[in-house]
């Protein structure tokens, strides 16, 4: 999905495609079970997974932006996953275009893993749809093991952060009642990797 955000647009999120994927998002939100459900008039998509136990435990805030960065490729992301065996990367054979692992060694700790890369024309979208990605996974995991217990745990999906956090700007607090909260920004992999050994 088309998410990257133009800084000269003036307006607040600043493309088409940053509602879409925040109206993807309210709609899976809702088939979870979250309840609180708001999409702002500035595509500030929050809503609350309700707390599942009587134990007095602090409210916790998980927050990630929806918007791409703008580099002047093509805004269509064409995504390829490749079952990485060592060496460089093929993304584009007909344009020769690499991931070369002489400049990129730490693609040597994926040996025999499956990686998710662009074909060279475009920006994959990783920061910061990989966190939005975590997030969703995480509310996943939480609402198939009830029994792992939680207090109330609130989300919140933001537009603009890459021409200079103008969706954050927009949030209503009020929305958002934690204790703590964290900002997934381009770490998805990693927290989906932590998740999937507690299941």
């Amino acid at each position: 999905m088309t998410s990257q955000s133009d800084a000269s647009a003036g307006v607040v999120p600043s493309t088409p495609g940053q509602w879409d994927m925040a109206k993807t998002l309210q709609s899976e939100l809702s088939n979870l079970g979250l309840v609180d459900i708001e999409l702002s008039e500035y595509c500030v998509l929050t809503a609350k997974l309700p707390s599942n136990t009587d134990k007095q435990l602090p409210a916790i805030g998980f927050c990630a932006h929806l918007d791409t960065v703008d580099v002047n490729l093509n805004p269509n992301i064409t995504a390829q996953l490749v079952h990485y065996t060592g060496g460089d990367i093929c993304l584009n054979e007909a344009d020769q275009i690499y991931i070369r692992l002489a400049e990129h060694p730490e693609l040597e700790a994926y040996i025999n893993d499956d990686i998710f890369v662009s074909d060279g024309h475009s920006v994959l979208g990783a920061d910061d749809k990989a966190s939005v990605a975590s997030i969703m996974t995480a509310l996943h995991y939480l609402q198939q093991h009830p029994d792992v217990q939680h207090g109330d745990i609130h989300v919140a999906f933001v537009p603009d952060e890459e021409i200079g956090l103008v969706g954050a700007k927009h949030m209503n607090f009020e929305k958002f009642p934690v204790d703590f909260a964290y900002t997934l920004d381009c770490c998805g992999i990693t927290s989906i990797r932590m998740l999937s050994s507690y299941q």
